[in-house]
């Protein structure tokens, strides 16, 4: 059991790319923990883990609000702001209008992966199905959809006219829980009020939308 061990972690040190001190996340990346308040979003390094949620902020790293094996730990990298070239989502906290790069939380590197949404507690703890909003509205010929998603479920966007015929499906699959925005181009589209509707398991929303050419 023991000889089992020592290879498991000599594999581990040897893997890992990280320099001491640090962890590396499911994105590849390395992290040293640390302490993140929402009320300030200014990370800090130099308290621990008891200390910090003593004042109800968050520990990024072992054992706290998020780890290495979730995928929400690379969202919160505390050097967003070195390269980031402004948030171009409305909805953001830290939305620019005069940003021109469009911004996403995924872990891919491109410079602009910067909007915050850390202030709105909707964003991370979403109770339940909701399109919380779709911008511009009337639109030409694109618009965005933000929806909330209470739990981590195969999720489908359809777009109907105003008759009831489906017309478009945007999205049909798998889903993690939180706040997401949709893109729908309707330049094919005529003119009219159109439905937008997501369903997820037994539940359902819909929201009317306006397109003029």
């Amino acid at each position: 059991m023991k000889k089992i061990i020592f290879i498991t972690l000599f594999f581990q040190i040897i893997l890992s790319q990280c320099p001491d001190g640090q962890l590396e996340d499911d994105c590849g990346d390395c992290w040293q923990p640390y302490c993140y308040c929402l009320s300030d979003h200014i990370p800090n390094f130099d308290i621990s883990q008891s200390e910090c949620e003593e004042t109800d902020c968050w520990w990024i790293g072992p054992d706290g609000t998020y780890e290495p094996g979730d995928y929400e730990f690379c969202l919160f990298d505390p050097y967003w702001n070195v390269s980031c070239t402004g948030c171009v989502e409305p909805e953001a906290d830290n939305y620019d209008v005069e940003a021109s790069i469009a911004c996403d939380d995924n872990c891919n590197g491109e410079t602009g992966d910067c909007c915050e949404y850390l202030d709105n507690n909707e964003t991370l703890f979403v109770n339940k199905l909701l399109i919380k909003n779709v911008y511009p509205n009337p639109f030409n010929p694109s618009t965005k959809i933000v929806v909330d998603i209470p739990s981590s479920e195969i999720v489908k966007i359809n777009i109907y006219d105003i008759s009831g015929k489906l017309i478009e499906t945007i999205y049909d699959d798998y889903i993690k829980q939180g706040n997401h925005t949709f893109i729908w181009n309707a330049n094919q589209y005529q003119s009219g009020i159109y439905i937008v509707k997501i369903s997820m398991n037994q539940t359902n929303d819909s929201y009317f939308i306006n397109l003029i050419k």
